[in-house]
This record gives C-alpha cells, sequence and structure tokens, in this order.
C-alpha cells in the first residue's frame, strides 16, 4: 500500500513537470487540479455570471425608459425631461401640475469590502442615476432619499425623501456621504429601513424604485429576502428594486431575491463601481443620441 501511494505521488508530481506544489489559500486549488482534472467540469451552483458593460447598458437604458417613461418618447429640448407621447403614459399618479410622481430610494453599501475609492464610484452611480431621472425633482413630482449601510449599528438614512427639492442639491447630498468601512454587511436591517422610510413618507400612487449597490453578500441579521419581498408586493408601495452588484463574490441567489422580477432585468454584475459608472455613461450617451433629453449636472 506505501508503495502503491508513493507511486501516485510520484506520477503527479512528475504529470505537473517537476512543480512544487503550492502552499496556503492555493493548495486546495492545487488540490483540485492535481486529483480531480479527469472529471467533467461542473459549473458552480449560484457563479456569478460574466456581463459587459455594453449589455449592462441595455440592460438599464430599458429599465429605466419602462419605470420612468415608455418607449414612445418624443424630443422635448432644453429641460432635462422626458417628453411622453400622449396616450403612452406609465400608470403613475399626477400631480396638480401633471407631471408623474416618483419616490426612489438610494441604498447604498458602505462595508469594508467595497473600499474607500470603490465607494466613491459608487457615489458617482448614484449621481448619475440622479441625472437621469426625467421630472423635476420636488416635494410634489420626483423625490429622492438615501441610506448607506453596513454593520447592524450603522444603517444610516443620509436624507429622507422631503429633504432636498433639485437635483443639485441631491447630488451634493450624496457626494458628502462619508464611507464607513463597516466590519460587516447588513442588508437586511437597510432594506428594512428602506420599508419603513417608504411606508412612512412614500406617496400613495406614486411610481416607487429602488437602487441598491452592494457587495452582493449579506453577512448579518437575516434574509435580505423578506423586507425586499414586503416592498415589492406591498399594495402601498409596489417598488421596482434594482441591483448592482459588484465584485467576484456575489451570493447570486440572495441578489436575485432582493430585485424585482424577472431578475434578468434587475440584477447588474458588475466587477467594480468604476465599471458600473461606465455603464451609466453608455446609458447617456444612448439617451442623448435618441433625443429623449438634454442632460446636464445641476
Amino acid at each position: 500500500m506505501k508503495l502503491l501511494m508513493t507511486l501516485l505521488v510520484v506520477a503527479t508530481v512528475m504529470d505537473l513537470s517537476l512543480t512544487a506544489p503550492p502552499t496556503g489559500r492555493n493548495f486546495g486549488s492545487f488540490i483540485g487540479r492535481t486529483f480531480l482534472k479527469n472529471r467533467a467540469a461542473v459549473p458552480r451552483l449560484g457563479a456569478v455570471p460574466r456581463v459587459s458593460v455594453q449589455a449592462n447598458a441595455a440592460k438599464l437604458d430599458q429599465f429605466l425608459m419602462k419605470t420612468f417613461a415608455t418607449s414612445s418618447i418624443t424630443p422635448q429640448g432644453g429641460s432635462g425631461r422626458w417628453a411622453v407621447a400622449k396616450g403612452h403614459r406609465p400608470s403613475v399618479t399626477t400631480n396638480r401640475g401633471g407631471e408623474d410622481m416618483y419616490d426612489v430610494l438610494l441604498v447604498m453599501d458602505s462595508s469594508g469590502s467595497i473600499g474607500s475609492e470603490e465607494f466613491i464610484k459608487a457615489k458617482q452611480f448614484m449621481t448619475d442615476i440622479v441625472s437621469l431621472l426625467p421630472s423635476t425633482i420636488s416635494r410634489d413630482n420626483t423625490r429622492i432619499a438615501c441610506i448607506s449601510f453596513s454593520e447592524a449599528n450603522k444603517i444610516k438614512t443620509e436624507f429622507g425623501f422631503l429633504t432636498h427639492t433639485s437635483k443639485s442639491s441631491v447630488i451634493q447630498a450624496i457626494n458628502r456621504i462619508t464611507y464607513q468601512d463597516g466590519s460587516s454587511t447588513h442588508t437586511t436591517q437597510a432594506l428594512q429601513r428602506a420599508k419603513t422610510l417608504l411606508e412612512t413618507t412614500g406617496r400613495r400612487g406614486a411610481q416607487k424604485a429602488l437602487f441598491i449597490a452592494t457587495d452582493g453578500r449579506s453577512n448579518g441579521g437575516g434574509n435580505p429576502a423578506v423586507p425586499a419581498n414586503q416592498m415589492k408586493n406591498s399594495d402601498r408601495n409596489d417598488v421596482k428594486i434594482v441591483v448592482v452588484a459588484v465584485s467576484h463574490n456575489v451570493n447570486v441567489q440572495e441578489v436575485q431575491s432582493i430585485a424585482s422580477a424577472p431578475a434578468a432585468d434587475h440584477v447588474y454584475y458588475v466587477n467594480t463601481f468604476t465599471e458600473a459608472t461606465q455603464v451609466m455613461g453608455v446609458v447617456r450617451h444612448k439617451m442623448m443620441s435618441r433625443g429623449m433629453l438634454n442632460i446636464r449636472r445641476q
């Protein structure tokens, strides 16, 4: 038996061209390559999809069109708004001025896995979302709130729906958000805070959208699908949830359970938030090339 094991080890080393096996964290992959290399390759359950910037941009462009307007768009020069052709208006309540009402909630992961530089890019992604929204930001039209989160005691409402009344003030407020560098990712508590915010200050009849930018893997506080489903299935809120999941360590099942259905249309996998900002650049170009809007940072 000892002779057989010796021959196996010798054969293995020879097969690796006499390369010494690695140690530490690479040893597991060494074992897998060495002793399981002849087994059929089986895709890892929940493997993170690799999606191009262009593909993500096309998908996000369609989401924004469906949520905040429709495909029947006519140009309205210089206003920064989307003009919707008569008869194609989304089923959203309008205010007394005839403008659609939107409540938009931004939720930002500020845990240590994001990193300070990437958090800056995450903030840029959120400000890009704000800059592309079609209607006036005010108490009566589009309203925006923002939550940042990491550990259970670091779930913070950065500003509420009634705090800011212009795109410029919202963008400035987002840029002032401080990176927490938290030791954990309590997504469930963050979504519970979002649910409470919508229940207490969200408006009936307003189209509601929640954008959450996260590392895609919570590690405390329970199942984030619970508050997410409560928001998505509520008669009062009926929130459309978009998940932007960054990193190679995403829990695919988790982010898909958080997002609105179909998940394929509401989950965006990116390698970095820098890549997410590139997606927004393409979306902006698409909208401007169609003559839908004349956007400028306010």
